[in-house]
């Protein structure tokens, strides 16, 4: 929808899924996912999106990589952070807001899930928790504060004490 705005990105996430839009929301909805995913797919059909041109970032973040822009007076920090949810995690920080635009690191009011190794996805929680922020934008949900970030991460640490225990214990995930 911008095609002359400057999109900035981290390298993994350098190339558009394989037929745009549309064809990703029709081959997800033939998988066996859960219903209310399946209920989102459904309406996410419906929107016609046959003429949305995917425009690739032109500006690609490496690993850990962050950017100290100012744009119109506001400082912006924008860096990776992953992997947490996933390998290509970028934020976007105004400190002076103390705003943090935390994409799908934060889920609210949705279960939020990671797929990198646990001790990665802390590292980055911890990072987040020390920055001074008072508004999280989520990934998911609605707008929420810092005491939501460590909700997130003890989420995490409960689930893996839980995972922890049950191989101690022999019994199969």
């Amino acid at each position: 929808l911008f095609p002359d705005a400057e999109i900035i990105a981290h390298k993994d996430v350098a190339e558009p899924p394989a037929g745009g839009p549309k064809e990703f929301i029709l081959a997800m909805s033939n998988m066996a996912l859960p219903k209310p995913v399946r209920d989102f797919i459904g309406v996410a059909k419906e929107v016609d999106l046959r003429d949305v041109v995917v425009t690739k970032p032109n500006r690609l973040l490496a690993d850990g990589e962050s950017l100290e822009l100012n744009l119109g007076g506001v400082p912006v920090l924008i860096r990776h952070v992953g992997p947490a949810h996933k390998s290509s995690d970028v934020i976007v920080y105004l400190p002076g807001q103390k705003v943090l635009f935390a994409g799908d690191l934060v889920f609210n009011g949705l279960t939020p899930h990671i797929t990198s190794r646990y001790e990665d996805a802390m590292r980055t929680y911890r990072y987040l928790e020390s920055l001074d922020i008072d508004v999280v934008i989520p990934g998911h949900g609605d707008v929420t504060d810092k005491a939501h970030l460590v909700k997130t991460r003890k989420y995490f640490e409960m689930l893996y004490a839980i995972a922890r225990n049950g191989q101690a214990a022999g019994i199969p995930a």
